[in-house]
């Protein structure tokens, strides 16, 4: 790990201090898919067994705000304090995220997906030489050690499921289909809870890809939000075998055959 963190360092250094910068934050938090790939990118030069995964990010997600040492803290996100940047010299737009009860702690806890499950912990009142600290969860090193062919990405915890709902899933599936990695939901059901306006477009920009594990699934909006669920499996009309039956059928019959042959009291297809 020291070497690791030694080599962070220097890579990130100067982007670091043009981001201090630029924003005045004296102590922030990175997340998300560049602390990952920037992790990735040392591995690769220092380690000579390590398979590499070719890890990559749209932006860089600076979060700041009130820090706190109580590890049992919720991290809470000021949704009204987001903002996109560019910076010069740094090639990425750069996000800054408010936060209270801020930690590395609370920001990993905070955390879904095992690709994602790291941080940089940037403080530029630390004494010693090191800017940079790493913080990531047992999944990570895991998904980053394991070898090209069997590396998937999945939720943090495997076996208390309960937190994961339609959100986590749409997000993981979109890492991958970023990163070209297999999905692994495992027993989670991705038509248990409701996403946002913003989840609805990167599902959307799912539906070609040939390994979207929503291909049996469809986007319904329910008031201000969007549930997924599944789609109707089209059935041949069991009498004449070739037009589509109506799912509401009791005979399971297109219109023109339950006309002609369903129950008099089918409600789809109510004889006039």
């Amino acid at each position: 790990m020291p070497s690791i963190v030694a080599n962070v360092n220097e890579l990130l250094s100067e982007t670091l201090s043009q981001i201090h910068q630029e924003t005045g934050f004296e102590r922030f938090l990175i997340g998300g898919s560049w602390a990952a790939a920037m992790i990735a990118e040392v591995l690769e030069t220092i380690t000579d067994d390590f398979e590499p995964c070719h890890l990559k990010a749209n932006d860089i997600d600076i979060y700041f705000g009130n820090f706190t040492d109580e590890a049992d803290c919720k991290l809470l996100v000021d949704r009204n304090c987001i903002n996109y940047q560019h910076i010069n010299s740094v090639t990425l737009e750069v996000n800054t995220i408010k936060c209270s009860n801020l930690s590395p702690e609370t920001f990993l806890a905070n955390n879904d997906i095992n690709v994602t499950a790291c941080c940089f912990d940037v403080d530029f009142s630390r004494a010693d030489e090191n800017l940079v600290a790493i913080h990531a969860l047992p999944c990570f090193w895991q998904f980053i050690f394991e070898q090209n062919s069997n590396r998937q990405l999945r939720v943090v915890k495997l076996y208390d499921t309960s937190e994961y709902e339609a959100t986590t899933l749409v997000r993981m599936a979109f890492k991958g289909f970023e990163l070209d990695f297999p999905i692994n939901f495992g027993t989670l059901d991705p038509t248990v809870g409701t996403i946002a306006e913003s989840q609805k477009v990167k599902f959307d920009k799912m539906k070609g890809w040939n390994d979207s594990p929503f291909f049996e699934y469809q986007c319904k909006k329910v008031r201000s939000h969007y549930v997924i669920v599944k789609k109707h499996s089209k059935v041949n009309c069991v009498k004449c075998l070739s037009a589509i039956s109506n799912k509401k059928c009791k005979s399971k019959m297109c219109k023109q055959c339950c006309a002609e042959h369903g129950a008099p009291t089918c409600a789809a297809h109510k004889k006039k």
